[in-house]
């Protein structure tokens, strides 16, 4: 039987009035609302644009994901996690964008729609069609009931998409190549990224190591935090850390940005001198690495005579590198030490 649409004012029904009545759905971008008699309709929405320099491998994964799903020639889910702009809601843009050209529309669901009405309505449109469940958990959560989709019930040829933030979502939509074929995670930017985009756009090019450096400090570190930082440092001309002081982000409030001392000797002591230490103590374990902080050193010799005991300051310019596994080593002219992020309820003391 042939599925009738119906256009009412811009709004797309299916099987509606039997105005405007035909057998071809409209190509293009929606969400889906519901009228005051709580019936589901399309509503044409612009697709926003792709940007024409593209950071990362994007590319590669929605070329993946395109001639996966052309192969499959099924129900196909994808689901991107991560951080926020790194990415996800650009791949998205991607597909949708390229996909228009052969066809394919794009249906955003932006409310909690999970009944069974909204359930036959998505699969009365017929054809190869892209569902996004973008920031996915924020609207749907814990609740499971939509992935009734992609149970094979209703088989079709669609194309969905899951976008998260933050992992607090049903277990029923992990571990499930049935239902989510591809789970891509996206985490902090490489430092092949971020170089790349400073390429482009960063006016003075000898910042670019502290901007690597910060990156790997800063929990969340995203493609909206280095735009800025570039956006900045090309208009005032100011460090990385004066920068990053008055941007809105956040670091000393960040309940990732506990550290401990993992290492630390002076820098003109022999070994056995550096084997008198006893404790170094941060004075807060909740650091801010871009503005100075304090550190107590106490040593001990072997007849128990306190040989050091005092506080010592240190900043951001101390930093002599950052690991790829963020460890933080710090080097003045006295003294030599590193620092990792820990757990809050870590213990807080070297020694």
């Amino acid at each position: 039987m042939t599925t009738l649409y119906s256009n009412v004012e811009g709004k797309i029904y299916v099987k509606g009035s039997t105005a405007n009545l035909t057998s071809k759905f409209p190509v293009g971008t929606y969400t889906i609302k519901q009228d005051s008699m709580g019936q589901f309709f399309l509503s044409p929405v612009e697709q926003p644009p792709v940007p024409k320099k593209l950071y990362g491998d994007h590319r590669k994964k929605v070329d993946r994901i395109i001639n996966t799903w052309k192969d499959r020639n099924k129900d196909t889910g994808v689901l991107l996690s991560g951080l926020k702009g790194s990415g996800k809601t650009l791949i998205i843009k991607m597909l949708a964008t390229e996909l228009a050209s052969e066809g394919v529309s794009t249906i955003y669901i932006n409310d909690d729609f999970h009944s069974e009405e909204f359930i036959t309505f998505i699969n009365s449109i017929e054809g190869r069609n892209i569902i996004v469940f973008d920031e996915y958990e924020k609207v749907f959560g814990y609740n499971s009931s939509i992935l009734t989709l992609l149970d094979g019930l209703y088989a079709g040829n669609r194309l969905y998409l899951f976008s998260v933030n933050e992992m607090n979502v049903s277990s029923f939509l992990l571990n499930r190549p049935g239902r989510i074929f591809y789970h891509w995670k996206f985490e902090s930017l490489t430092d092949e990224e971020i170089t790349e985009f400073c390429e482009d756009r960063l006016k003075d090019m000898s910042k670019i190591d502290e901007i690597l450096r910060a990156a790997k400090i800063i929990t969340g570190f995203n493609f909206d935090i280095l735009s800025a930082i570039v956006e900045e440092s090309n208009r005032y001309g100011e460090t990385i850390s004066e920068i990053i002081s008055v941007l809105n982000v956040d670091v000393e409030t960040d309940e990732t940005s506990y550290y401990k001392v993992l290492e630390f000797k002076y820098k003109n002591a022999t070994d056995e001198e550096n084997r008198e230490i006893d404790e170094v103590w941060l004075k807060d374990r909740r650091l801010n690495i871009f503005k100075s902080f304090d550190m107590k050193i106490q040593t001990v010799n072997k007849s128990g005579t306190v040989t050091d005991d005092n506080w010592y300051e240190y900043s951001d310019k101390d930093i002599v590198k950052i690991d790829k596994d963020g460890l933080i080593y710090f080097d003045d002219e006295e003294h030599y030490f590193v620092l990792k992020k820990v757990p809050p309820t870590s213990f807080q003391y070297f020694g």
